[in-house]
């Protein structure tokens, strides 16, 4: 992942996102400039994960039971987006976020 991002910074790309569920457990946090959480309700999560991933509930509440706790992965953020928001007022609050990381 280091190496795509300097490969990208050499390209000339300013920004990039690195997807990581165990991201702040990682040394590769501290190649980060701001790290963005995307909070959402247990239930739907739990929902989530074990849809996008074809596992039942029990293996997805025990995925998310590994990783630090929501309360901690928000504590550490630089930019929280509402995932339980609609689709479209998420998107909204990502392009705010970026805009703004931009700017800055």
């Amino acid at each position: 992942v280091r190496a795509r991002l300097a490969e990208l910074a050499e390209g000339g790309i300013e920004t990039a996102g690195v997807e990581a569920i165990k991201l702040l457990e990682s040394p590769l946090a501290d190649a980060c400039d701001a790290i963005w959480v995307v909070r959402c309700d247990e239930g739907d999560a739990i929902r989530r994960l074990a849809a996008s991933r074809g596992m039942d509930e029990a293996t997805a509440r025990s995925r998310l039971a590994s990783q630090s706790s929501q309360e901690d992965k928000v504590a550490a953020a630089d930019v929280v987006i509402d995932g339980s928001a609609p689709m479209e007022e998420t998107r909204r609050q990502v392009e705010r976020a970026l805009a703004a990381l931009r700017q800055a």
